[in-house]
């Protein structure tokens, strides 16, 4: 009996474990440290928030553990990470009494598309990175539209873009450059964002380097081709720089000591992506997500192929 109880409580550890890292893995970190600051910033914003990010990197774990996916991978928190990112986007994007508990099966259908998604993208040797929250988080939104169950949220209803017009003008704001670092959790604070900068340097120091430079390259580069100042300063033209440039740098594999170059074209590339993927989603009430960094990324890993020297 007790030999039981103490398997159980080490199961438990262990679930536990990769499902802290699976938050930490949303910036390619494998560190339970870092997985607990980012936690404890989420929870700073809003504690409804953190306990939907817990909960949805629980549930990708459990699926893919009840799966029999490898026990590596699992407990580096691989199967975590893009549970937890569509279980905060349905929870953020959907209204409702029922958005939580469509957030966690959004969470656990995550970690099936996940594997299927691995499957298919290792046939072409490219990485799979955020793609599966992405086509969850759309499909689940996209239903909301038919189903009276799963309801959308305000920001997300379909616009039409003859009666659209661009913002012009307002003050430019510099907390805008690290407000992008937040927006990776879709959060818009200072504070948190802070805490998730920080979890970054104690995963890797290198990468927190990466994540500063990408940010600044997406604020910067914004600005320079006249992006709307209120979406500059939230900080929604850095994030997916970020995560591009940490991916391309240190992420992918890298034969060369100048793959920094190479990053800083990828993070302005996809500052352009995600300008053009609002516009052509907007009519559809979709958000753009992480998909600028996805698309920017398989860009040059597949380009590397060829252009080993990139």
């Amino acid at each position: 009996m007790k030999k039981e109880a103490t398997t159980m409580k080490e199961k438990f550890i262990q679930l536990m474990s990769a499902s802290v890292k699976g938050i930490s893995q949303v910036v390619f970190i494998e560190n339970i440290f870092s997985g607990l600051l980012i936690l404890a910033g989420i929870l700073i914003y809003s504690i409804p928030l953190g306990l939907i990010a817990i909960g949805s990197a629980i549930t990708g774990t459990l699926v893919a553990s009840f799966g029999g996916a490898d026990k590596k991978v699992l407990s580096s928190g691989f199967f975590g990470f893009n549970s937890v990112l569509s279980g905060l986007a349905i929870y953020l994007f959907l209204e409702g009494p029922h958005k939580w508990i469509i957030a966690l099966v959004c969470a656990g259908v995550t970690a099936i598309v996940t594997a299927a998604l691995i499957n298919i993208t290792k046939r072409f040797d490219t990485s799979v990175l955020t793609f599966p929250y992405i086509i969850l988080t759309w499909f689940f939104i996209g239903t909301s539209f038919r189903l009276s169950f799963i309801k959308p949220g305000a920001n997300i209803l379909p616009q039409n873009l003859i009666n659209w017009e661009r913002e012009l003008g307002g003050s430019l704001d510099w907390h805008g450059l690290i407000r992008g670092i937040g927006q990776i959790f879709f959060l818009d604070e200072m504070l948190p964002a802070v805490l998730f900068l920080l979890a970054i340097f104690i995963g890797s120091f290198r990468y927190g380097i990466y994540a500063i430079i990408g940010s600044a390259i997406g604020w910067l580069s914004a600005l320079f081709l006249g992006g709307e100042i209120s979406l500059i300063n939230l900080g929604l033209y850095n994030y997916n720089a970020v995560l591009t440039m940490i991916a391309v740098t240190s992420v992918l594999e890298v034969k060369h000591k100048n793959a920094w170059i190479t990053g800083i074209f990828a993070s302005f590339l996809s500052v352009q992506i995600t300008a053009s993927l609002d516009t052509f989603l907007l009519q559809y009430g979709l958000p753009v997500l992480t998909m600028p960094f996805v698309l920017s990324t398989w860009l040059i890993q597949n380009a590397r192929k060829v252009f080993p020297n990139i």
